[in-house]
């Protein structure tokens, strides 16, 4: 059902049917994004209807700097268009979580995409959210979560 895991530094994700998952662990670095955004472009070209999207970051992934941050907000106004739902879930400590959901939540506010993508406490949460658009090739939720619990595992300690 899913693909094979591709891995770039800090960050790797997968595909199966019109879903991507992103797990990052290391810095978010430009390289990084550069590399994943790709990735996802090659996967929503494929995706007429659009792609559903859900990223974890774990307590390890430092954010990303400045000039990073400016290129991810270029990338997400063309991209998160072609998405039905994008789901970012901060794991790790209260302090983690409250810095990635403020660096995401400024940066969907500045692209003008707050309304497809969202932030979630929990990856359980994080599929409830992405799940309420899903389709016939949406891989079922319990698939989905040991896809990307499967990702995370795979981490370097």
């Amino acid at each position: 059902m899913f693909g094979e895991v591709e891995r770039f530094g800090g960050v790797s994700c997968c595909v199966g049917g019109d879903l991507m998952l992103v797990a990052w662990n290391g810095r978010s670095t430009f390289e990084a994004n550069h590399w994943l955004i790709q990735r996802a472009r090659r996967t929503l070209k494929t995706l007429p209807s659009g792609g559903l999207l859900l990223q974890s970051i774990e307590e390890s992934a430092a954010p990303p700097d400045m000039e990073t941050r400016r290129y991810i907000q270029h990338e997400y106004s063309d991209l998160l268009p072609q998405t039905r739902c994008f789901v970012t879930v901060p794991l790790g400590n209260s302090f983690h979580q409250t810095v990635v959901r403020t660096i995401m939540r400024g940066m969907l506010v500045v692209s003008g995409m707050s309304h497809i993508a969202k932030v979630a406490p929990t990856l359980e949460e994080g599929f409830t959210l992405l799940l309420e658009k899903s389709t016939s090739k949406t891989p079922p939720r319990a698939v989905a979560l040991q896809k990307i619990h499967q990702m995370r595992a795979a981490f370097p300690l």
